[in-house]
């Protein structure tokens, strides 16, 4: 009953009247949120969108109570996949021959990726080098490759044929990627909120289901 006034409260003091054309705005972006709650990548577009014009304002005084009353994830939550949309679309714009399949199949991948390689002009070439591996040794992209591929230095020269025929031939891919998972995570323990430790077991969950 409390979280209920308490958003009352906040949308009265938060009213700041929309435009038509933001209105508009705000609907098409929380319906690609909506439809591409597992596209991860359009997701964070449309939040981009909706944080840089403000179209959360009408109801809600900051972008991380939108995210929270609207979504019910967190802001950071939210940030991170706004981030791991921009690392989707440097990709694509710099490898324009690839596909979606091609891409970061999930949120944690880019996170994972985005990790290894901080700075921006990396993100392209290292991807590519990435792609390359999943061409020849005939592999899906997965967090614990991109661990192996972009993590390890000069990838392309020390990676022996036999430790990538190794992953190829595992069958635990799920449950590499959970351990990955639970090690991201970890290492992020002291920054995240309830919202983002129910994301993390239900990923964890699907993961293992998969596994």
């Amino acid at each position: 009953m409390k979280k209920k006034v308490e958003k009352v409260t906040e949308a009265k003091e938060a009213i700041e009247a929309l435009t038509a054309e933001e209105v508009k705005k705000l609907a098409e972006c929380e319906e690609a949120i909506q439809e591409n709650s597992k596209m991860f990548f359009l997701a964070g577009e449309s939040l981009t969108q909706i944080n840089g014009e403000r179209l959360y304002k009408a109801e809600f005084k900051s972008f991380d109570r939108y995210c929270e009353g609207r979504w019910g994830f967190s802001g950071s939550h939210a940030r991170r996949l706004m981030e791991a949309s921009e690392l989707v679309k440097a990709l694509k714009s710099g490898i324009p021959t690839m596909g979606d399949q091609g891409l970061p199949q999930n949120e944690f991948q880019a996170r994972l990726f985005m990790d290894l390689r901080r700075e921006k002009k990396h993100w392209v070439p290292s991807w590519k080098k990435l792609l390359g591996v999943v061409t020849k040794e005939k592999l899906q992209i997965t967090a614990a490759l991109i661990r192996k591929v972009v993590g390890a230095k000069d990838a392309a020269k020390s990676a022996p044929k036999a430790k990538m025929s190794k992953v190829r031939e595992s069958d635990n891919s799920g449950v590499e990627e959970a351990l990955e998972l639970i090690s991201h995570t970890k290492a992020r323990v002291s920054e995240l909120s309830e919202d983002d430790w129910t994301g993390f077991l239900v990923q964890l969950e699907e993961l293992l289901q998969a596994a």
